[in-house]
This record gives C-alpha cells, structure tokens and sequence, in this order.
C-alpha cells in the first residue's frame, strides 16, 4: 500500500514532478556550458626526470660525478618503482618513476630535499626537476618568417608577438624557439696577452666589476630623501672595447688593443625552418583548467583576425577605391579611421615588413572535429533509436514519450559530470553515445507494463501506477547491475583507470538519469489524457492582445481612487494623505512594475505556446496528407516481416529443445573460432594512432653533429616533401630544447619533420602514400636513422622496448646491434632503433707521468 501511494504521488502531481525535472534541465544545461573541452581526459603519468647539465664532460664522466650519487640519493624516496639514468656528454637524465596514486606535487617536493643533499662537481649546473604530463604540450604553433634577418625576426617574437599573445585570456605562457639570441663576444689574441702577462680569468673579472648597477642606500638632504644606485652597466659595444684594463707607465692599455667586441649570436640549440625557410617558432601554452578549443580560438582571433576583420581586409580595395571616387566628409572620414583601426587590430597585419605569421600545428582543430562526430554519432543514434521505437510500439503518441528520456537523461548527466570533474573528451561523449542505446531500456519496459495493465482492463491511472509498480523493482534491479559493470573502473589503476574512468563515469550518470526519468516522468506523461479543445473566440484582436497590459489599467483606477479622495477628505486626512503620498506612489509604482513584467511574461509565454502548437499543428498536417501512407506501408512490411520472425521462432526453440547437443556444438564451435582464430589476428593497442593529415619524420645523424650541420644535411628531405603535391607545409625543429622532456637520444644531432598534408577524400591511404615516399627517399640517404610516426592521443613510451642489461659497454654494443637487425625483418615492424650512442667525438691529451715527474 505504501509502494501505490508513492508512485500514485507521480502521477497525481504532475507539476511538481515537471518543475522537478525543468529544474535538472536548467542545472544540466548550466552544467554543459561550464564544462571544459579536451580531445582526452586530465592524464597525470607518475614520472619526474632530473636534469643535469654540466658542460664539456663525456658520457663516463657525467655517470661517475653527477648520475651516480643523484640515483643513490633519490633510490629511497617513498612510493618509487623504478628509478633510471641516460648519461649523455655535457648532460645526464635520471628518470624516477612513481606508484599511480602518488600525490606528484608532494613527491617534487621530496625530490628537491634530496637533492639538496647532493654534492656534485662546481661547474656543473643546479638539476632542474621535469614532469611528464600530456595536457603541458603546446596548444598551438606558430611560425614566423619574412624578417630582414633572424635577430630582428627573433626579437619581434619575443617583443612583440609574445608579449600580445600572452594576455589572451586562457593562455599561460608562449615560448619563442629558433633565430638568433643577441650576444656580445670578447675575442682576446692570445699571443698578445701571453707577452703581456695577462691572465684571461683576470680579464674577465675586470669586465664582470665594471658590467653592474648596485644599490647605494639612501641620501637625505633637507626634507628629501634619495635612492642611490650605482650605475655602471655597458651600453655600447664602443664602452666594452675602450675599457682600461691597466696603466703601464702612464700608457692606457685598453681592451681592444688585445682583443675584438662584436656583436654576434648565442650558440645555437634549436633550429626552426618553415618549408626549407629558416624560422622563429613560438609555441603556446594554455592555462591548467582553460578550454582548449576556446583558447585556441581566442588566440587565432588575436593572430590572424576574427571572422568580420578578415572580411573587412577582402574588401578593404574595393573601399579604397569608392573612397576615392567619392570624397568622405570629415565625419565620415573619422568613422572610417575608427572602423579601420578596430578592424586591423590583429598581430599579422601589425607585423612590418613583409613578416608574417603561419599556423603550424593546432590542437583545438582535431578536437573540434572529434568532438563533433562523437556528438553526430550520438545523436543520429538517438534519432534511429526512437525510429526503431516507432516500428515496434506502432504508436506515435508512446514513442514520443519514451523518446524524451534520452534528450532528459543526457542534459541531466551534464550536471553530475560537472560536479565529479568530467571534462567533456571523446571518451566521456563516447560513454554517453554509448548509453544513448540503454537510456531508453528502462522506459520502454515501463510504458510496455503499463500497457498491458491497460489491455487487462484497468482505468487509466491506475494502470500506470500498477504498471510501475509491478516492474519498478525489476528496472531498478537491471540498472544496477549494468552500473555494478562500468563503476569498479573507476578505481582501475594506471593510464587506463585514468582514461577510461570518464567513460565509466558517464556511463553510470546518464543510466541513473534514465532511472530516474522511467520511474518518475515516464508516468506522469503516460497518465495525462490529452484532450483537444476548440479555442474560445475572442473579441480582442491581435493589437491588443499583444499591447495592452491590464496593470496599466489597474494603475490609472488607483490613481483616479486617490485623487477622489483626497478631493473629499477632512484636513487632518488631507495632512495625512499628503504625509503618505510618497510611500504609497512607491507601493503602488513598484506593484506596477511588478505586474507589468508579470503580464510581459505572460504573452511572451502564450506567444511560444502559440508558435509551438502552430508548428506542430504544421507537422500534423504534413504528416496526415504526405507521409502517413508511406509510414504506413512501411508499418504494415515491417509488422508482416516481425510476424514470420515471430512465427518462426516457436519453430526454432522446438527444435533446439530437442536437439540439445547441436545446440551445444554450434554455440561452442563460433567461440572457439573467436577465441583462438579470430582474436589473435586482432591488434592490440592502448590507444590507436590517429589520422588527420599530418605525420613527424624523426632523423638521427652520427652523435655530435652541431645542429647547423644537422639541419643541412636534412635539407634535401625537406625539399623532396616540399615539391610533393599532397604535401602542404612542413616545418623542421633541429636540435633539443633543454628545459622540456624529450626523447633520450634527442640532441643536436636529431631532427623533427612536421608534415601537414593537404586535405583529401582519403586522408589514410595519402597519409600511407606520402610516407612511402619518405621511407624510400631516406633509404638512400646514408648515415641517417629514422623514424616516421603519426599523433598519437596519448604515448609515453615506444609500442614495443627490448632491454638488455650488462656491464661491458662493448657487449651492449653489439648485442644492441644484432637485435636491431633481428626486430628489422620481422613484418610489419618499421624504424628499429637503439639508444646505445657511441658519444661525441673527443680529443684525449694522456700524459707520460714518468716525464711529468
């Protein structure tokens, strides 16, 4: 008894139940606009690296003096898996990684104590901690080309570019790479410095004491008070060349008398180019909870020009041109300037000269479109869904109601989803494209008892309440144990627990949601009759329907009241009245304004339900008089086809009553197929490689090569993908950037093709055709290792790593080499490699310590 009352309280409460539901609606829809966009969830992979630099020592030497004693210092940190170190000349990485559930920020922490307590040679530099973490990769690059040279190309970057990129709302930091860093050289003649007993660590003391500004304190001189500053730094290269370095007999020896000052450029790292033209990339960073697609989309306004402003630069001639048949007034002419300025306040057009600015890489543009075949896919399943509803209820009316518990159940998962930190990424659209199928389970098998309450001769709303009733138990019972499947991955350790935890998060919401709807909502529409009734004429016609507001005519009795009392009223009343007025005029003014947005409200909302029944009396009609008897003949084919399957099956569960071992034999033979032929042959993969037109070329030249001599030798690769029609632009990075996590065998010696082909109807099989090109054009480059890799959404190690371990380095040499060739021929494995690096060419001075001593 106390189970009907409750569900009677659905039905015989239908606007509670309706406000209820609004009320989700508006949160989820809330919800939805305030979530952020990724292309895949928030990824923390438990892994630091230690850098080290210190310059000019070999390989060994760097393992003895620096990765060594830094490995046996941060061995015992708490929460460690596995701790390693790549010793390279001038620079040693040691990579520690972490337990899943590890807090990174409180184990950074514990590395930088430990590393305080680690004593490494002088020269070497301070280590600096690194973190592998997806979501820090650059949102966008940019390239730069067309300065007069890479100083002053550089120095627009940084000055000017960077400076107005970085306060687009949702960007965190923008990086400039390539061109040429300004720096002043001291080139002293040795011989000359050798004949006068000049010592080079004296010399440069000398240029450090006369290069500083430094704080003198404070002067106070009768009521004011200075700040002193000494300062003495150097503004021209003429003030470093005629610097005294010391007085021999009243003769001034100064610097340029033993040396050159000239202006030159930092030794390069980094070597950017954009289609063989060499470059100044700036890569830009967004925020930690910033929306990418918004970012990348503000930041593309700023760079390029929004929408109208670039229309604004098509026509811009053709207004130049009308301008000068026909003068402007002053006026005009003001507005024009205005409407000019605001139309041309983007960088590119900014930029002087002949410099310009092109899209190299954006994330947000993949993602975009990721997104949105996720959102088509679910909603044409959405719409075949309730197609299919249709064919088998047989009624409009039913279908359509059970078709609104998939649009309820995805806008209310919104809200839950922004509660729990689900971003929306493909995998959590993808749970819910994947629950769109189940979302209506719940409410078919309710408005199916309900029928057949009704068919069993029940009244209208008590069939509903029984129909609940009898199956709410059930429903509820088949929703759980579909949760009980997806929930526990939520606690799945490890990238997959963080990848597919969104998806199962989902998953759970919007099936609850759909709960929620069958047992509460579904009822409360299956118990309403709707009942049409002709609408009552009326003698007002539609202008003063629209326009007259009975709260004005309320407003003009009132005031009529007042004034007619106050004619008749006493003098006391009348001091009063005159005493109150002003309160009352308020009361009254304030009921006024209320009632007036009240009665607004109330014919903009009979005006939408006007328009909504016209639209739907619209589909009425064009349903009864063109697609009823289609629909129909398809119904009646359909209901004929479900009657032979619905004939035949008795026949087919006869047979199998009978006949239980061919049953058996043909239920066991297709898995035993499945399970040893079919799911071998399937690959197997955490999360594919994807296709969107673009591929990286990863070259590696002989350890030791300078990065100049890298980006020469690669040249020919660039023109030979450069004259290929499918290709568009490529842009080459050279060399290593040393404050970002990269491969461990990437240096000066290593290279990076960015290819972005044109777009195509096939982009797989021109992806394919393009990378066999390059494969065999690097065939018959030698000395040249290479590799050729799509984006991935998500890769933090090779597919598939052979480790062999020894002591000798000559035996991992070799052994390194056979495996190589061995992996090489297997099919289907391609750009085999080694990170065994012979180090960089040396020269040993060995002394004879007998003739030392």
């Amino acid at each position: 008894m106390q189970d009907k009352s409750f569900f009677e309280l659905t039905t015989t409460r239908p606007v509670a139940i309706t406000m209820i539901v609004l009320g989700i609606m508006v949160f989820g829809w809330l919800s939805f606009s305030q979530l952020s966009l990724n292309l895949m969830p928030d990824i923390s992979y438990p892994s630091l690296t230690v850098r080290t630099e210190y310059s000019g020592t070999a390989p060994e030497e760097i393992e003895t003096t620096i990765s060594r004693p830094i490995e046996e210092t941060l061995g015992v940190v708490a929460n460690l898996v596995s701790i390693s170190s790549v010793s390279k000349a001038g620079q040693s990485d040691v990579t520690l990684e972490y337990n899943w559930d590890v807090k990174m920020e409180n184990a950074i922490g514990e590395v930088r104590e430990k590393l305080d307590q680690v004593f490494l040679p002088e020269d070497a530099d301070k280590p600096i901690i690194l973190r592998y973490d997806p979501s820090l990769d650059p949102i966008m690059r940019l390239g730069l080309i067309g300065g007069p040279d890479l100083f002053y190309t550089r120095y627009i970057a940084e000055e000017q570019i960077k400076r107005e990129l970085e306060t687009v709302e949702g960007v965190a930091a923008v990086k400039v790479k390539g061109g040429f860093e300004e720096e002043i050289w001291v080139e002293l003649n040795e011989q000359k410095i050798t004949l006068m007993g000049l010592d080079i660590q004296a010399l440069r003391q000398r240029l450090a004491r006369e290069n500083i500004n430094l704080a003198g304190g404070n002067l106070k001189e009768g009521q004011t008070e200075y700040v002193v500053r000494t300062m003495n730094e150097f503004k021209t290269v003429e003030e470093i060349q005629n610097l005294i370095i010391r007085l021999d007999n009243a003769r001034e020896l100064r610097l340029c008398d033993i040396g050159k000052v000239y202006r030159t450029h930092k030794e390069r790292k980094i070597i950017t180019r954009l289609n063989s033209i060499e470059s100044v990339e700036l890569e830009v960073y967004k925020e930690g909870s910033a929306n990418i697609v918004e970012v990348a989309k503000r930041v593309t306004e700023k760079v390029f020009g929004s929408a109208e402003q670039q229309e604004y630069m098509k026509k811009s001639k053709d207004r130049k041109k009308e301008i000068d048949k026909k003068p402007l007034s002053k006026q005009e002419l003001f507005r024009e300037r205005q409407l000019k300025k605001q139309m041309t306040d983007f960088v590119n057009h900014s930029l002087p000269g002949d410099m310009k600015i092109q899209l190299l890489t954006d994330q947000s543009i993949f993602i975009g479109n990721s997104i949105n075949e996720v959102k088509n896919t679910a909603i044409i399943g959405g719409i075949l869904a309730v197609i299919v509803l249709f064919f088998f209820l047989n009624n409009f009316r039913t279908t359509l109601i059970v078709g609104l518990s998939i649009p309820i159940s995805i806008i209310a998962t919104f809200a839950p989803m922004k509660l729990f930190g689900v971003s929306l990424n493909i995998m959590s659209l993808g749970g819910l494209a994947l629950g769109i199928g189940m979302l209506v389970d719940n409410s078919i098998v309710v408005s199916e008892s309900v029928f057949r309450c009704r068919e069993e001769g029940d009244a209208f709303v008590p069939a509903v309440v029984r129909g609940v009733k009898e199956v709410g138990a059930a429903v509820t019972a088949s929703t759980l144990t579909t949760i009980a499947v997806f929930f526990p991955m939520v606690f799945v350790k490890g990238v997959a627990g963080q990848i597919f935890g969104d998806l199962a998060l989902t998953v759970v919401f919007s099936l609850l949601a759909s709960l929620g709807v069958a047992l509460f909502f579904i009822p409360m529409l299956a118990s309403r009759q709707l009942k049409v009734t002709k609408i009552a004429k009326t003698s007002r016609t539609p202008r003063e329907f629209f326009f007259h507001f009975e709260s004005v005519d309320q407003l003009r009795l009132q005031i009529g009241y007042f004034v007619s009392r106050y004619r008749k009223a006493p003098f006391i009343g009348t001091l009063l009245m005159i005493i109150l007025t002003p309160f009352w005029l308020i009361y009254i003014f304030t009921r006024f304004i209320i009632f007036l947005l009240l009665n607004l409200m109330s014919k903009l909302l009979t005006s939408f339900m006007l328009l909504l029944g016209g639209i739907i009396a619209l589909f009425t009609f064009i349903y009864h008089k063109l697609l009823s008897k289609p629909v129909n003949i398809m119904l009646a084919y359909f209901d004929r086809g479900f009657q032979v399957i619905n004939n035949f099956y008795p026949l087919v569960i006869d047979w199998a009553l009978n006949n239980k071992g061919s049953v058996i034999a043909l239920s066991v033979v297709p898995f035993l197929l499945v399970i040893f032929v079919l799911l071998p042959a399937l690959g197997s993969e955490l999360i594919p490689e994807v296709h969107q037109g673009e591929f990286y070329v990863e070259l590696t030249l002989p350890v030791g090569t300078p990065v100049e001599k890298t980006v020469e030798v690669i040249e020919p690769v660039e023109i030979f993908l450069n004259e290929n029609e499918l290709v568009e632009r490529t842009a080459t990075v050279g060399g290593i950037d040393l404050t970002k996590i990269s491969d461990r065998e990437a240096g000066e010696h290593t290279a990076i093709i960015t290819t972005k082909l044109k777009s195509s109807r096939n982009p797989v099989k021109t992806e394919e055709r393009v990378i066999q090109d390059v494969r065999s054009k690097l065939k018959e480059m030698v000395g040249i290792n290479y590799k050729i890799s799509r984006p991935v959404l998500f890769s933090f190690k090779t597919p598939i790593e052979v480790e062999i371990k020894g002591y000798n380095l000559h035996d991992l040499a070799r052994a390194s080499k056979e495996t190589v060739k061995a992996v090489s021929e297997i099919e289907g494995v391609y750009d085999v490699k080694t990170n065994l690096q012979t180090g960089n060419p040396e020269v040993q001075i060995i002394y004879d310590r007998a003739k030392l001593a």
